[in-house]
């Protein structure tokens, strides 16, 4: 997946996100703050400003990619999964809009339901 198609695949995630979840919010924080691992955020600065990531490998070293040297790559399983969802929308896009909709929104209903289980 290119980086074009990567932003993208990430953009239409937040949008989804956001219309399925009620705590989207803009924050400001101060200086030295810390965002909370695994948090899905999207930052812009209000002034200058200097991010630090930093990144750690604490899982088996099966869910990281051999090429993955400060474990700041997406996990193996979730790229995988990434890659079924955009080709589950491209197979989508030969139906009629509000069929295209229905299933998606199928698809999107079969997403939020695996975050409760």
């Amino acid at each position: 997946m290119g980086n074009y198609r990567r932003l993208e695949f990430i953009d239409t995630l937040h949008n989804i996100w956001n219309s399925l979840c009620d705590s989207a919010s803009d924050r400001v924080y101060n200086p030295y703050s810390s965002l909370t691992a695994l948090w899905f955020h999207n930052v812009a600065a209000l002034d200058f400003s200097v991010a630090v990531n930093v990144f750690w490998k604490n899982l088996d070293a099966k869910f990281y990619d051999n090429k993955d040297v400060y474990g700041n790559k997406d996990l193996v399983p979730a790229v995988r999964a990434q890659q079924g969802v955009t080709r589950a929308l491209k197979a989508m896009d030969s139906l009629p809009p509000d069929y295209k909709q229905f299933y998606t929104r199928q698809l999107i209903s079969m997403l939020q339901k695996s975050l409760v289980s």
